[in-house]
């Protein structure tokens, strides 16, 4: 992870290079873990997404089950989409996305090409499955909103058991 610099580079000021960490990853974390401890502690949306894409390749698991928290259950609550692509990215378990992927299968609208390009091939091959089983569902006759909630939820635990186990492919 870290390479072994020599103690003339710390005392010239000389930065420490992490491949592929952006500042707003490094400066989350660091935010993290100087002031995470604080009662009513809170960051943007963008830095929580950041301190998971960071926490997770470095495998800090207390800052990444808290940023995981604040993506998937914190307010506002992101697109739908958003929490896909997100959890795909960092290997997150699919059971803080089943509301958004019950959202997704319930929607009328088609999905766009912009939302299924930013998805793994076997996310929008899941999604796939799991709206046309819902069409089948919704239109029999008779069916109630409730009832179609609750179908769309079988369906999301059907297609996507949720053992935690991780959205990556």
């Amino acid at each position: 992870m870290f390479r072994q610099r020599n103690s003339d580079d710390a005392e010239n000021g000389a930065p420490i290079h992490l491949d592929g960490v952006t500042v707003l990853e490094f400066e989350s974390l660091l935010t993290f873990f100087y002031e995470g401890w604080q009662e009513g502690f809170s960051m943007s949306n963008a830095n929580w997404e950041a301190l998971l894409a960071i926490a997770h390749r470095y495998r800090f698991s207390d800052a990444e089950f808290r940023a995981r928290r604040e993506v998937f259950l914190g307010q506002p609550p992101l697109d739908p989409v958003s929490q896909i692509v997100i959890a795909e990215k960092n290997s997150v378990p699919i059971s803080f996305i089943v509301p958004a992927l019950e959202e997704l299968i319930r929607r009328k609208e088609p999905l766009r090409n912009s939302e299924l390009a930013k998805m793994s091939g076997g996310m929008v091959a899941g999604l796939g499955i799991a709206r046309e089983k819902y069409v089948r569902e919704s239109s029999k006759m008779f069916a109630s909103d409730e009832w179609l909630k609750q179908a769309a939820s079988k369906i999301v635990r059907s297609v996507w058991p949720t053992s935690d186990a991780p959205t990556s492919v």
